[in-house]
């Protein structure tokens, strides 16, 4: 893992994840000024490793953010039978839109939670209807072959 981290493409590929460019464009930014591109199996490889870090970051900090909102809680006297009565604050999306077609709900929710004294994110959660790898193996009358799959 160390060995990963050194190496001179995650700059790279962490540079189109915080960009939102995928590597297309970034194979022909590269290109464009005449230096040799990584494969993209290697971009992918790269990108998987650099987002299940990403998201054990995400999960640590969470994971501490509800332990300051507790603490916070017993400093201010908020607890009732030994449970700490932390207030927070929700928001969540669902996105929908309407063409001349009709409606289009999308097949995504998201939701946070963050803690109203820390100001801190508690908690993430995205839902999906829709994994395009199991769509098309449905399509095909085929078994999806194994992968992470995002619908839940």
């Amino acid at each position: 893992m160390t060995e990963y981290w050194m190496s001179i493409e995650v700059p790279y590929v962490v540079l189109c994840v915080f960009t939102r460019t995928g590597y297309k464009q970034f194979k022909e930014l590269l290109t464009a000024v005449d230096v040799p591109c990584m494969s993209n199996k290697t971009y992918i490889n790269y990108h998987n490793e650099m987002s299940e870090a990403f998201a054990a970051a995400t999960e640590e900090e969470m994971r501490v953010a509800g332990e300051n909102e507790r603490r916070l809680a017993n400093k201010r006297g908020d607890v009732v039978d030994g449970i700490p009565h932390i207030p927070v604050i929700t928001d969540g999306l669902w996105m929908k839109r309407s063409y001349r077609s009709g409606s289009y709900d999308s097949p995504s929710k998201a939701a946070i939670i963050t803690g109203y004294y820390s100001q801190k994110v508690s908690f993430v959660g995205v839902k999906n209807k829709y994994c395009v790898i199991c769509a098309r193996a449905a399509k095909l009358s085929l078994k999806s072959k194994e992968h992470k799959c995002f619908k839940n």
